[in-house]
């Protein structure tokens, strides 16, 4: 089990301190840097020599910062010159604005980070972990005359998961606060549950990190069914010198109904190492689909694109997790003499050779392949539509070619705008219902490449 440290998540923060390029550490500026992870950060500078800030070349890209403030070092990335005012023999300023940085480290590229191991708070992570966190019942609270004193123990860390040199743990950090006075007494106790990845196969970058930070993102999303996003970033260099990343966060959709979780951590705590690590080992091929789908969860897009995200996902699905997606194998039809080669022969030289090329190296080239509705009749099986339908997204089986023929039409009109299929496709409470049993199912293989039971997956809603 890795040393315990205490996490600093960063949410806003204001500091002093003195800026330059990074190849012009002789040319410091002072400033005053303020960030906000909802509204960005700004570097307002002041000083003599800042007419070097002013260049012309300022305005046309972003550029990196180093500082070193009363926080630390800090690096500043792809900071954009938003105004600036020069006068000859006076004090001139500076304002830039950014959305990333870090504390604790001058880096010109984020890439090149090497890192030990990195802490992250999601959205929806509280919800997801409901039993794990300080026992309410453990917690004592003493007030007395000018002192008051609070007692609780923070859970052990929990491993998630522990595969070939990575190690994901559960732990939480906690901020408490008094207020007492002669006519009151308040007390409050912050808990904050986060992530924690350690790496220990060689030198490992940022960038090394970010593969599993999206991939616990997208496993998230699969359990709550909603957007979950990475809010608050720490970390710690090979010295275990800390690092605290900070940035802007996007929109973040807030679901306005109830939440309805495929599965909460107590509901897969036994085995969650088994199925996690799956889901890490196997994220390479998934991750297209995780793409699509968690793009789909955006409640703010149109339907028909949530549905071009969906059918999309469960396509590239049965092509990446199901050995029967083609009538014969890739080795037998494009073997010298094979149907491949067949169909290519009999193309007229005639043809446009954009066309000819189009045949050649598209259509033919995968034409072994199954096409979409064979591919939804193999998944929408009686075992998943009945999983479907425990989620209230009712489709009886005498429905199910025909709900079918309208996915594949609607899609086909969408891909190819076929104007003889505008009448075919589906709309309004038919088009939201398709939505919900392309969500259905996608969410089901995903569950099931976990190595969760289609019979537990019934007890899982």
């Amino acid at each position: 089990m890795p040393k315990e440290e205490e996490q600093e998540f960063i949410r806003e923060f204001e500091c002093k301190g003195e800026w330059w390029f990074p190849k012009n550490k002789g040319k410091k500026v002072c400033g005053i840097l303020r960030f906000n992870v909802e509204s960005g950060g700004k570097l307002e500078v002041v000083g003599r020599r800042i007419t070097i800030w002013n260049a012309s070349s300022l305005w046309l890209k972003p550029v990196t910062l180093f500082g070193s403030s009363d926080k630390g070092d800090i690096t500043l990335f792809d900071c954009s010159l938003s105004s600036s005012s020069a006068s000859l023999g006076k004090l001139s300023t500076a304002s830039f604005k950014f959305s990333e940085g870090v504390i604790g480290k001058h880096i010109l590229k984020k890439e090149e980070l090497v890192i030990q191991r990195v802490a992250v708070n999601y959205s929806y992570l509280n919800a997801w972990s409901d039993s794990f966190g300080i026992d309410p019942g453990e917690t004592l609270i003493s007030f007395v005359r000018e002192k008051e004193e609070l007692f609780f123990k923070l859970p052990q860390p929990f491993l998630l998961a522990k595969g070939n040199g990575y190690e994901i743990y559960l732990k939480a950090r906690s901020k408490k606060s008094f207020s007492l006075t002669d006519t009151s007494k308040q007390i409050m106790l912050e808990e904050i549950p986060y992530i924690e990845v350690l790496l220990k196969k060689g030198k490992n970058t940022l960038k090394d990190y970010q593969e599993f930070v999206k991939s616990m993102q997208y496993f998230l999303s699969l359990a709550v069914r909603e957007q979950v996003f990475p809010l608050l970033f720490t970390g710690a260099t090979s010295g275990r010198k800390p690092l605290i990343f900070f940035y802007r966060l996007s929109s973040i959709p807030v679901s306005e109904t109830l939440l309805v979780a495929n599965f909460a951590l107590s509901n897969i705590k036994e085995s969650i190492n088994e199925y996690l690590k799956k889901w890490i080992d196997e994220r390479e091929i998934l991750e297209p689909a995780c793409e699509l789908f968690f793009s789909s969860l955006n409640r703010n897009l149109f339907p028909e694109l949530r549905f071009s995200y969906l059918i999309q996902a469960v396509e590239g699905l049965h092509r990446a997790v199901y050995e029967n997606g083609k009538y014969i194998t890739d080795e037998e039809y494009r073997k010298e003499g094979g149907l491949y080669e067949t169909f290519v022969g009999v193309i007229p030289d005639s043809i446009l050779s954009d066309f000819k090329q189009s045949l050649v190296s598209g259509k033919l080239y995968y034409a072994n392949e199954y096409a979409l509705r064979k591919r939804l009749k193999g998944m929408l099986s009686d075992n998943y539509l009945e999983i479907i339908n425990i989620r209230k997204t009712i489709v009886k089986k005498e429905e199910r070619n025909g709900l079918i023929d309208k996915i594949v039409d609607t899609r086909n009109y969408y891909a190819h705008q076929d104007e003889e299929l505008k009448d075919k496709i589906l709309k309004g409470e038919e088009l939201e219902r398709a939505i919900e049993v392309l969500k259905a199912l996608t969410e089901i293989v995903l569950i099931s490449e976990m190595g969760i039971s289609v019979e537990e997956i019934k007890e899982l809603r």
